[in-house]
């Protein structure tokens, strides 16, 4: 469970809404990298257990805004299925019926330019479509950004690196008399390539009312990232749409993320053991087919 503390900072402008909610969900998406997140009605993200702040700033002159190329013609949904109605706006917030235990892992192969550690201090915000209204914005605006993302668990005795996906997941954002909970249901790797890859992510996000525990607002997202390498570092273009409960599209944000190697891959131990499994199941697969 990750859990951030954000400010909330009113707006009356709806495009402004949409682009601080879609901001946190684009740096999570990298961070874990897990799945989307909505509805974080706010201008900065303060320091939390993963470090993560992201801040708002002025335009950037020397960002130039650019339409999110989808590698392998990888388009959006045009819709997702409804929400389960326990999450509806109006119930009571069942915690332990959202926030379930990781059900699926699945072992991805990844080329070594994505694996390591990466220092994310910058993001792009430059477009914003409303689907409702028939609008599309283009941005340059530049968002500062506090935080880490890590590529990469296990290597083979190939040298091949590998990035275990578990899902679903979770994570709680604080943020004064709301508390916004995200479930990541699905992470997937649509295109891997030497030269990218292509990561998507959906899943929903309730706002809850931190004193009487009623959902206010629920939604659902689906991001969509491409990841390519920039020298030794990443360079991340991504869009993020947003669907309301019933499943139909509010609008989705377009984003460019610079990430900034700091470490090169080490093996992470705590996952050793699911990729022995992993292995021995490929072996035995192999076998079966000789």
């Amino acid at each position: 469970m990750l859990y951030i503390a954000a400010d909330v900072v009113p707006s009356s402008c709806p495009i402004m809404l949409a682009i601080r909610s879609i901001s946190l969900c684009f740096i999570l998406c990298l961070i874990l990298p897990s799945a989307p997140f909505a509805f974080a009605h706010n201008a900065g993200v303060d320091e939390s257990a993963n470090g993560a702040r992201v801040t708002m700033s002025q335009n950037d002159p020397y960002a130039q805004p650019s339409r999110v190329r989808l590698e392998g013609q990888v388009e959006h949904s045009e819709h997702l299925p409804e929400l389960d109605e326990r999450f509806l706006p109006g119930r009571r917030f069942d915690a332990k019926a959202f926030r379930t235990a990781p059900t699926k892992e699945e072992w991805v192969k990844i080329p070594s330019w994505l694996a390591g550690v990466f220092a994310i201090r910058k993001s792009i915000l430059t477009a914003v479509t409303n689907y409702e209204k028939g609008e599309r914005k283009d941005f340059n605006r530049n968002e500062k950004v506090e935080t880490h993302a890590v590529y990469g668990h296990q290597k083979d005795a190939a040298g091949n690196i590998w990035q275990l996906n578990r899902t679903p997941f979770s994570a709680v954002v604080r943020m004064g008399r709301v508390t916004q909970y995200s479930r990541g249901d699905t992470a997937e790797f649509l295109e891997v390539c030497p030269d990218h890859v292509v990561i998507r992510h959906t899943g929903p996000t309730l706002l809850v009312n931190s004193e009487t525990g009623m959902i206010v607002r629920a939604s659902q997202t689906e991001s969509i990232t491409v990841c390519t390498p920039d020298g030794a570092n990443v360079l991340a273009r991504g869009s993020i749409k947003a669907f309301d409960a019933q499943g139909r599209a509010i609008d989705c944000a377009e984003r460019i993320a610079f990430l900034r190697r700091t470490k090169p891959f080490q093996a992470d131990p705590t996952t050793e053991e699911s990729f022995k499994r992993f292995l021995f199941s490929q072996r035995a697969n192999a076998e079966s087919h000789r």
